[in-house]
């Protein structure tokens, strides 16, 4: 909050068994690992990959982990100048379904517009002070609660002043401003007796840059916001406690803290969704790993042949790199010593890719989402089809409640932190979605346009096909309009009534 700073804090509470130090909400002590996960699959990346591919039981370190190798002299060098051999580690890759099903949740939410009357323009296009507009956070907001379940919103003002004019105001940055926190960067809250946080405590690591001419660095911090004051401790980086703690006042009489969602320890249904696609993540490694093992044959040598690296000193990471990663098969004397390759079949793998393909599937149906795979599309019946569009707009229905009703709530937070330098308003989330898919519907009304219907049918058909084709094609709607005002002037021509026979084929059939 604005920082008018009321001195250092200091209390003998602050000791080596400072308890604001360590203490954690009872929720986060049951969910925070999980929640970690959770983000990480949110994000996707190299992290989400590194920490949550399975290592196969008695998988050797460098098939997984690879080999960094040895230094080359010729200028063929990976990353740091090394022949390194890539393990199943590096060669993993991830189809992030997780942030695919955020994103298609966010797609439909704000697929109309939310009004907000009322609203200051200018604010609504930077609500965080670093260019972030209001629809932008509010969808960050929308996909941390599909990840998360909750998170919580800060409302600030850099500065508590007296009055002043507007313009002044304006010059000297004097606004409220939005900050997002995840699940886990709040780490421990209460609530008083009517429901309101009595005191917030939230961590975080904070990089600072300000001086070009001083060495950038980060700090561990702890914030402990209470009523009229917020206190900011920083972690002393060899011991378990603060290395300083500063106390100001932040000009609000209460917590600026909105929780959005509910915070639980029950599981969520994106943990499914997480194990689901690292599930799928390591079936595509397998099939990765088997294209190679099938691709590179597996050698088969005779005993002598090692038992000659072995008389040389060699070691067997040196035998590994000079023979491959493929671990041979080594045959004794009354094997003959025959040496030859051993070619794995590529018809099982087909498998793999069949189960990659159904687990997807699954996938979707836990989030209400099947009916965007296409091959539900094909098989499902209309029944059917229904309920997955009701499953599916139930589940948007109640997104958009929740971030209307807590964009309600921070206008009200800003609106008392403000005071006259804040424009509240009213903002609305549309609860109908478009859910219809345009092949079906130019199917159904092609297939609805054979049927024996008055002009007046034939031209409600006509705009429904307008409609479905804007959708489909981004169409505005200033120019769809006309087009389906034209329709109701629009008369098809007149066909010929139809021949009650065919005429006569030659001379004879004309006398009979």
């Amino acid at each position: 909050m604005g920082a008018r700073e009321a001195g250092c804090f200091d209390s003998p509470a602050f000791g080596m068994d400072n308890i604001l130090a360590t203490r954690k909400h009872a929720v986060l002590v049951a969910r925070g690992e999980q929640l970690r996960i959770n983000l990480l699959a949110y994000h996707g990346g190299e992290a989400y990959i590194t920490e949550r591919l399975s290592r196969w039981p008695s998988e050797s370190d460098v098939d997984f982990s690879g080999d960094a190798g040895q230094p080359l002299n010729e200028h063929r060098f990976y990353n740091n100048g090394t022949s390194a051999t890539l393990g199943r580690l590096q060669r993993a890759f991830l189809n992030n379904y997780a942030l695919r099903i955020a994103t298609k949740i966010n797609q439909y939410v704000f697929q109309s517009q939310p009004a907000r009357k009322g609203i200051d323009v200018p604010w609504a296009l930077d609500v965080t002070r670093t260019g972030m507009s209001l629809n932008q956070f509010m969808g960050e907001v929308s996909g941390l609660l599909t990840a998360g379940r909750w998170c919580w919103v800060g409302v600030d003002r850099p500065s508590t002043q007296g009055p002043r004019s507007r313009a002044a105001v304006e010059s000297s940055g004097d606004r409220v401003y939005w900050q997002l926190y995840d699940p886990i960067e709040v780490v421990d809250w209460a609530l008083d007796a009517k429901g309101n946080l009595a005191w917030l405590l939230l961590e975080r690591e904070e990089y600072t840059n300000a001086d070009p001419r001083t060495a950038a660095h980060s700090e561990k911090c702890r914030y402990l916001y209470e009523p009229g004051k917020v206190t900011r401790l920083v972690f002393d980086d060899k011991k378990k406690d603060f290395s300083t703690a500063t106390e100001s006042a932040s000009g609000y009489n209460g917590v600026p803290f909105v929780p959005i969602g509910i915070p639980s320890s029950a599981s969520w249904w994106f943990d499914d969704v997480e194990r689901i696609q690292r599930s799928i993540m390591d079936l595509h490694s397998s099939l990765d790993t088997a294209i190679f093992k099938t691709v590179f044959p597996s050698l088969v040598v005779s005993e002598s042949f090692r038992n000659a690296f072995t008389g040389d000193k060699i070691e067997a990471n040196e035998v590994r790199r000079k023979v491959g990663m493929g671990h041979p098969f080594f045959e004794t004397p009354e094997e003959k010593s025959i040496t030859r390759w051993l070619t794995p079949t590529t018809a099982d793998l087909k498998f793999i890719r069949e189960e990659i393909d159904r687990r997807q599937s699954d996938l979707y149906d836990i989030v209400g989402l099947a009916m965007k795979v296409p091959e539900s599309r094909q098989v499902a019946s209309a029944e059917a089809k229904q309920w997955d569009h009701l499953d599916t707009e139930a589940v948007l229905a109640e997104r958009a409640t929740v971030l209307e009703e807590a964009e309600l709530k921070l206008v009200e937070l800003s609106r008392a932190i403000g005071g006259p330098i804040f424009h509240p308003y009213a903002p609305t989330y549309a609860k109908k979605f478009d859910l219809t898919d345009f092949s079906a519907d130019i199917a159904a009304i092609t297939q609805a346009g054979g049927l024996t219907l008055p002009p007046e049918g034939e031209k409600l058909l006509a705009k429904a096909a307008l409609r479905s084709a804007a959708k489909r094609f981004n169409i505005p709607d200033a120019e769809l309009q006309p087009a389906i005002k034209a329709v109701d002037t629009y008369e098809p021509p007149a066909f010929p009534p139809e021949l009650s026979r065919l005429p006569p084929s030659d001379e004879t059939d004309a006398q009979v």
